[in-house]
């Protein structure tokens, strides 16, 4: 009986020993194709509160962030100094490194609204993060991660219009 019981569990331990190997590749696959999938998300299914096939201005983008008069004026100076320091450093490191600390540089900056919207300083390291690890177009990077913070296309674009007017 002692001999039934040693042989059961060495059988069970050696299938459970062989399926850490056979399923890990199955399970990076699966993620694989979950990145592809997410990766692959376009903009086209994205029902905006404006024309798509123009890129909005930035009264469009304050309008639709609800800024009074002293919020704009100040919203369009600040893009004005970011993108001025942008461009200098734009050659100097990759577009996602300097994109990065754009946004980090001009987080203080964005509209209260915004930073609302992304929950903070924890979405605004969601949206990083998921940046940090993306491989196309980096508006695109932005949008998923805030997309991730939102849950709303329609949100997750305005974040990613917004945010790309700090960038370049």
């Amino acid at each position: 009986m002692e001999k039934l019981s040693s042989s059961k569990g060495l059988i069970l331990s050696t299938v459970a020993g062989i399926s850490v190997f056979i399923f890990t590749p199955f399970a990076e696959a699966n993620a694989t194709k979950a990145l592809e999938k997410e990766q692959s998300f376009s903009y086209s299914s994205v029902k905006f509160s404006f024309q798509q096939s123009k890129e909005p201005t930035i009264d469009e983008i304050a309008q639709y962030w609800n800024l009074n008069e002293e919020e704009t004026v100040k919203f369009k100076k600040v893009i004005k100094e970011a993108q001025s320091k942008t461009y200098g450093e734009a050659t100097l490191h990759g577009k996602f490194t300097s994109a990065i600390k754009a946004i980090k540089g001009a987080y203080d900056q964005l509209p209260t609204k915004l930073k609302v919207m992304i929950g903070g300083v924890t979405g605004l390291e969601t949206i990083l993060i998921t940046l940090e690890h993306y491989t196309g177009a980096l508006e695109h990077g932005i949008y998923l991660g805030a997309l991730k913070v939102t849950g709303s296309e329609n949100a997750a674009w305005w974040v990613a219009k917004t945010i790309m007017l700090f960038v370049f």
